[in-house]
């Protein structure tokens, strides 16, 4: 083999080298991918839109003041309860309850009795497509919910839960012509969330928990590049009254959701 043959191959070699390595550096789904910021931004901020948006968050279900409210009430303004099961659309999205009553002694019954009904089983879905400005989102939640704190004298409601929440989705940023699709599965456990019967004088979660685990892909395509990346990541949202839940991943990064609107801050709006 001459020298000169021996040092085309070396060049090659070295050139392979050099590629694999880059890929691997750059390839967010690599075993060397560190999650960031940008990670953690992407699913709190679909998180606090599945818990607290107006039309397609979980608490949004339960306004007392709600077009379609569905707080166990007597009144969709009031303190009763929503007593049959329901089922709405609302912004493109159909909200479905299947209730099932239960007595002291776990006797199940197809209606609800102010005088023996102390608990409600529900599964409940959402299922649709919600369109906003630059923002395009396909959505597919089910789950079950038991409810107690439903007799009329009870001031608070205690959720226990289990939800799955797919969503697809598109944003359009309007600078430089950056384009992001995000696909990902929340899983919730919904722990002793507390909820004041009258919404209108409690109008957020007294206490409780949002246990969750976040499953997501996203793409970003940006003129001349596409980035894919795929994470995992646990979160509690915890509650105490307030208008800001508090977000907390399982590294300890922290964001907080506006209860009112969904929408999700890195800094603590009681610290500014």
């Amino acid at each position: 083999m001459n020298s000169s043959y021996k040092l085309w191959v070396t060049m090659f070699l070295a050139t392979l080298l050099v590629i694999s390595c880059s890929d691997k550096a750059d390839n967010p789904t690599s075993p060397n991918y560190t999650t960031t910021e940008d990670d953690y931004a992407d699913a709190s901020e679909d998180a606090g839109s599945a818990v607290a948006d107006p039309d397609e968050g979980f608490l949004s279900m339960f306004e007392a003041n709600a077009e379609n409210s569905m707080q166990p009430g007597e009144s969709k303004g009031g303190n009763g309860f929503q007593v049959a099961d329901t089922s709405y659309s609302h912004n493109g999205l159909l909200f479905t309850w299947d209730k099932t009553y239960y007595d002291a002694d776990s006797n199940a019954s197809e209606a609800y009795s102010s005088e023996t009904t102390v608990r409600v089983f529900s599964g409940m879905s959402v299922v649709g497509t919600i369109v906003r400005p630059r923002r395009t989102a396909e959505i597919d939640q089910s789950g079950y919910v038991n409810i107690t704190g439903v007799t009329p004298g009870d001031a608070v409601l205690s959720i226990n839960g289990s939800i799955r929440r797919s969503v697809s989705s598109e944003f359009q940023a309007g600078w430089r012509g950056v384009r992001k699709e995000f696909s990902g599965t929340h899983t919730w456990t919904i722990v002793n969330l507390q909820l004041g019967r009258n919404r209108l004088l409690f109008p957020y979660p007294l206490g409780g928990e949002i246990r969750g685990t976040a499953d997501f892909t996203r793409i970003q395509v940006t003129p001349g590049r596409t980035k894919t990346v795929t994470v995992s990541m646990e979160y509690t949202v915890s509650f105490d009254g307030s208008r800001y839940g508090r977000m907390r991943f399982l590294s300890g990064m922290e964001f907080w959701v506006d209860l009112a609107s969904g929408e999700c801050h890195k800094d603590d709006p009681d610290d500014e």
